[in-house]
């Protein structure tokens, strides 16, 4: 089973919360908004494989929340320079690649990465992030020192 692209297309959709359910299977590579949908909540399911870079492309997202399933790979530099995101949280996944290091999210107030399997340096770009509050890093793979800007 694949999460259908159309699934966010609704003209009048905002938030799309399906946490907790037993949707199995992957998010299509064509998954995108319509250009309104705000929410975007998957968590707590059985959602596997990579997570599509055209979801990082939604320009109304203000929260995205992707916790608690198996998935894998990078995430989506765009997440990180949406003007309108405030959430981020693809957390206890499975996910294995460094952390973008380009950021320039205006709102991003949380990031949590918490338990994947991210590697790399901790990228000093953080510091662009000017209204981030909470960053969840902890049980990855990260190496080097904490930039001086995220101390």
């Amino acid at each position: 089973m694949c999460l259908q692209e159309t699934l966010g297309w609704s003209a009048n959709l905002l938030k799309l919360d399906v946490a907790w359910n037993l949707i199995i299977g992957t998010i299509s590579p064509d998954f995108r908004s319509s250009g309104r949908l705000d929410t975007l909540v998957l968590m707590g399911n059985g959602l596997y494989g990579e997570i599509p870079t055209k979801l990082g492309e939604c320009k109304s997202s203000i929260r995205v929340r992707l916790a608690k399933n198996y998935l894998k790979g990078l995430i989506p530099a765009g997440f990180f320079n949406l003007p309108s995101n405030t959430m981020l949280e693809p957390n206890d996944n499975a996910l294995s690649e460094e952390m973008p290091t380009l950021m320039v999210g205006d709102v991003l107030s949380k990031i949590d990465l918490s338990n994947n399997f991210m590697s790399g340096p901790i990228p000093s770009a953080i510091d662009k992030l000017p209204t981030l509050q909470t960053l969840s890093l902890d049980s990855n793979r990260f190496s080097g020192a904490i930039p001086p800007e995220v101390e």
